[in-house]
């Protein structure tokens, strides 16, 4: 009978596909999330909420003219929620579920005040409660043992984060 998974072989598992950084917060921890924003809003059997990210080149946000930034958004975006795919299918061929959330849209609600989309959760409180500032994350039905909006300071080595001060250098 296979062992079941813990927390560190997960993380180990989402490092090896490809993410720079990995935390995992428990679904209590969201218990200030607003209404339709809490994991559990979006599958009701989520225990906890698998948070990891890749890092972006510093030099795409230094550069003057906008476009690079915007390419490479649009890259690992997709990169990232490719990855988020993957993870989920390991973990489902170990017998646990998983519900993949997306970086960026799908959205279903829209902030007129701020003109922008909401995700169905709040990915940068997902990655403070993880320990991982600005990741992509998922839903995860299992206790084992996203992106920010603001790239900027997210994935910035040394930038500032409102949410979590000095952003560290992602290693390999």
């Amino acid at each position: 009978m296979e062992q079941p998974l813990t927390a560190q072989a997960i993380k180990d598992e989402i490092y090896r596909l490809g993410a720079d950084v990995c935390g995992i917060a428990a679904v209590e921890s969201f218990a200030g999330a607003p209404a339709g924003f809490h994991p559990r809003d979006i599958w009701s059997e989520t225990r906890s909420v698998l948070v990891f990210a890749s890092q972006l080149p510093v030099t795409a946000i230094d550069a003057e003219n906008i476009v690079p930034y915007t390419y490479v958004n649009q890259v690992l975006t997709q990169m990232v929620d490719d990855l988020s795919i993957r993870i989920c299918l390991w973990l489902e061929s170990h017998t646990l579920r998983a519900v993949p959330i997306p970086s960026d849209d799908p959205y279903l609600h829209w902030d007129a005040e701020r003109e922008r989309g909401q995700a169905i959760l709040s990915l940068r409180h997902a990655g403070n409660l993880a320990g991982r500032a600005g990741a992509q994350h998922f839903a995860l039905e299992s206790t084992p043992g996203k992106y920010a909006a603001n790239w900027r300071s997210a994935y910035r080595p040394g930038a500032k984060s409102r949410q979590t001060g000095p952003v560290p250098a992602l290693s390999a």
